[in-house]
């Protein structure tokens, strides 16, 4: 999609990139092209990014660090949609997915006891 370099702490080689899933989503899940070039480049360097992307996480960095200062700790909940049913380039083509998963990138994003503490709830 960039034909430009990238900053260096973009993660360009992992499998969910090659396939098209990367930070800005080129496909959906049938293999379908969702964007195109000229918009992602809009996305990461235009309005979108100044008007949307950069304040929300701002935000969100204070609010953790609001929390972590009060509390001691943060615990933030990545929640998005994914499809409950597997798509047709997929391996469960047709088959039903379950609710939730619990994400903790391999350990590092997320201490295992509360991973496990939600997988008990």
């Amino acid at each position: 999609m960039f034909e430009d370099d990238l900053p260096a702490f973009a993660n360009t080689r992992s499998p969910r990139v090659a396939a098209g899933l990367g930070t800005i989503a080129r496909i959906v899940n049938n293999g379908t092209e969702i964007l195109c070039r000229q918009a992602a480049l809009r996305r990461r360097a235009g309005a979108q990014s100044t008007a949307y992307y950069k304040p929300y996480h701002a935000a969100l960095r204070q609010l953790v660090e609001r929390t972590r200062e009060r509390f001691g700790f943060c615990i933030l909940l990545d929640c998005h949609s994914m499809p409950s049913v597997g798509g047709p380039l997929d391996r469960d083509h047709g088959q039903a997915r379950v609710d939730f998963v619990l994400g903790d990138c391999f350990g590092t994003a997320c201490a295992p006891c509360i991973t496990e503490i939600a997988d008990r709830s």
